[in-house]
Parts: C-alpha cells; sequence; structure tokens
C-alpha cells in the first residue's frame, strides 16, 4: 500500500525494497535518496544537501528536515557570495538524523541497496550519459573525477555498467558507524583538505561540528486546504505565494492554464511575482 517515486527505476527500487521489508515512508526515502547519490550523481549525492517534509500519522504534525548544509567558521565574517564560501554537506547527517529519528529498519538495511549499486554498479542510460557528456571539462578538471567518470578519457556509454567502489567503502562505513564516518576522522580531513586546494574555506571542525535541524514547515492555505512545505531558503514559501497570488487573483475560475490563454498569463504573473519575492527577500541564514 506504498508508492515510491524517484528520477531513477534503480532508486525508487530501493525505496520499495524497504516496504517490502515491513519498512515505513522514512525508511523508504531515505534509502532512495542514498541510491538516487549513487545512480543520478550529477543531480544529488553525499556532498550535497538533503530537505525533507514528513508528515507524522499518529500524533498528526509535520516536521521537516532541513540539511543545506553550513558555511564554514572561516567564512562565516566573509562576503556570502565569495567564491571562497564552501558548505559542509548536509546529505549524509541529514538523511541518517531522519532514520534515526523516524526510521524503522536497521541502518545496515536502508543504505544496502545504495552500497551494491555502487559496489557492482549501474547500467548507464541516456540522461546520465548526455549529462556526463556535458561535463567533460569539469570532469576533466580533477583527476579522480576524470579517472572514474571519464575511463579511456571518454563519458561512459548507453548501456555501460558504472561502478564506483571508493563510494561503496563509504557507504559501507556509514552503515556500520553512522555519520561519523564521514564528518569525522580521514573522510573529513580529506573533504577539508580538498575543498582548501580549491580556495574554500572548510576545515575538519566545521564538519565535526554540523548539525542538520528540524523545523515547522511552511504553511498556507489554498482553495479550503492547508499546504505543507519546507520553509527558506528552499522553495515551499515561493510555492504557498504562488497558491495564494493565482487564488486571490482569480486565476482559478479561468480555466485550465494548458487551455485558456488568460489563465495561463495569471498563472505566470504569480509565478514572476513569487520569484521576484524570494530573490529579493529570501536567504539561507548561515
Amino acid at each position: 500500500q506504498g508508492m515510491v517515486v524517484s528520477s531513477a527505476a534503480d532508486a525508487s527500487a530501493a525505496g520499495l525494497a524497504m516496504l517490502r521489508q515491513g519498512g515505513n515512508a522514512v525508511d523508504a526515502a531515505v534509502a532512495t535518496a542514498f541510491a538516487l547519490g549513487v545512480v543520478d550523481p550529477s543531480q544529488t549525492g553525499l556532498g550535497g544537501y538533503a530537505v525533507g517534509v514528513v508528515w507524522l500519522a499518529g500524533p498528526k504534525r509535520a516536521e521537516v528536515l532541513e540539511a543545506m548544509g553550513e558555511t564554514g567558521a572561516d567564512a562565516a565574517g566573509g562576503a556570502p557570495d565569495s567564491p571562497r564560501t564552501a558548505l559542509v554537506p548536509g546529505f549524509v547527517a541529514g538523511l541518517l538524523a531522519l532514520h534515526e529519528r523516524h526510521g524503522r529498519l536497521p541502518r545496515a538495511t536502508v543504505l544496502e541497496p545504495a552500497v551494491r549499486l555502487a559496489r557492482d554498479g549501474f547500467v548507464v542510460g541516456p540522461l546520465n550519459h548526455r549529462l556526463f557528456a556535458a561535463s567533460v571539462d569539469k570532469l576533466r578538471a580533477d583527476s579522480a573525477a576524470a579517472a572514474l567518470f571519464l575511463p579511456g578519457g571518454q563519458p561512459p556509454r548507453v548501456g555501460d555498467r558504472l561502478v564506483q567502489q571508493e563510494l561503496a567503502g563509504l557507504l559501507e562505513a556509514l552503515a556500520r558507524d553512522g555519520a561519523r564516518a564521514m564528518y569525522e576522522g580521514p573522510v573529513a580531513a580529506r573533504i577539508a583538505r580538498k575543498t582548501r586546494a580549491v580556495g574554500g574555506l572548510l576545515d575538519s571542525a566545521d564538519l565535526a561540528r554540523y548539525r542538520p535541524a528540524f523545523v515547522r514547515p511552511a504553511c498556507a492555505t489554498f482553495r479550503g486546504m492547508t499546504v505543507l512545505a519546507a520553509p527558506g531558503p528552499v522553495a515551499g514559501p515561493t510555492v504557498a505565494e504562488v497558491l495564494q497570488l493565482a487564488e486571490s487573483s482569480g486565476a482559478l475560475a479561468m480555466g485550465d492554464p494548458v487551455r485558456e490563454p488568460a489563465a495561463a498569463v495569471r498563472w505566470a504573473d504569480a509565478i514572476r511575482v513569487a520569484l521576484a519575492d524570494r530573490g529579493n527577500y529570501q536567504g539561507h541564514p548561515t
């Protein structure tokens, strides 16, 4: 009685496997997200961030995981738009904290599909091939990335199997030891060293200090319903503003925006205003 949706079939299968093993929605979401970090590396991964809206059926309330990362202590007093400002990646700490807080299955079980996909590889599809091909110059700028994603100097072809043994080793350590396997010790030192080498302001202490947050959702109303979304700095408030602008401006009474030009224009205006407000007023507190 559940459904898992993601950008990759392998990742959706990872989440579905958790439901079939008696896990809950959080187990499925975390397994899917870690698997996506393996099979959709251009869009997500262990070096990124995580945001999640969770509805708790028992107490009938929602909470939001906010793991957007934080700037390092050395960068805190500098210009926020400086290219030297690097964020501690929140993806791993956030998802593992979410699982510890609300998951049902063991951590090793939830991470097993991602470990397997990294260790045994996955079949490269057309989208990944196009994305790798479009990123050749960036990948060539880093010897480790080039060795992995440009075998023989060329991006993997459709149908090739991409194996990521080093990633599998880190995922196994996370399954065994939790987030400290990445935020403390040799991995944290390596992240800090690499970031510093390219001019970023991040050190091992910044990673060790990082903690994700659980916050209240942004709430709005639309057509008599309550809409819950992640608050800033992500786009939840922007979506809420679009819905309320569309409702208050009469866009809903104009019909289907796919078929009615006037409705399409009114919805486009709502989106334009909300995006302008996002650019002018919304930011990250850290």
